[in-house]
């Protein structure tokens, strides 16, 4: 009988940590914004700013991009990736974007990006 309540309370541990998880990630989000060679990078929680970082970003190679979490779909599976970009200056990452479905959609994301901001 031991075993069935140490196993059903470890289940109902379990359950309550995912619960937890699911709710931490609904409620958040982040915010980029980019002024000329300024960026501004916010992340909030349930709409509470949590913290705010800028940095300057003024080359192409400052940009990389981050493999995350991958999903398994039947036989597909989808990786999905965030932007970020390096401020050597102040010696810090800021992320951009987050939550990129895929390799091509992010490279695009990218490109497009340094395009967009004239980045050599």
């Amino acid at each position: 009988m031991n075993a069935l309540t140490d196993a059903a309370e470890e289940g109902i541990m379990l359950y309550f940590m995912a619960f937890m998880f699911g709710l931490f990630m609904l409620g958040r989000s982040l915010k980029a914004r980019i002024e000329g060679n300024r960026v501004e990078s916010v992340r909030y929680w349930g709409g509470v700013a949590l913290w705010k970082r800028s940095g300057h970003l003024a080359r192409a190679d400052q940009l990389n991009l981050k493999g995350g979490m991958s999903m398994n779909s039947g036989r597909r599976t989808t990786e999905y990736f965030a932007l970020e970009f390096r401020d050597e200056t102040a010696g810090k990452t800021l992320r951009l974007a987050e939550g990129i479905a895929g390799r091509p959609v992010a490279e695009a994301l990218k490109d497009n990006l340094i395009k967009l901001l004239r980045l050599d």
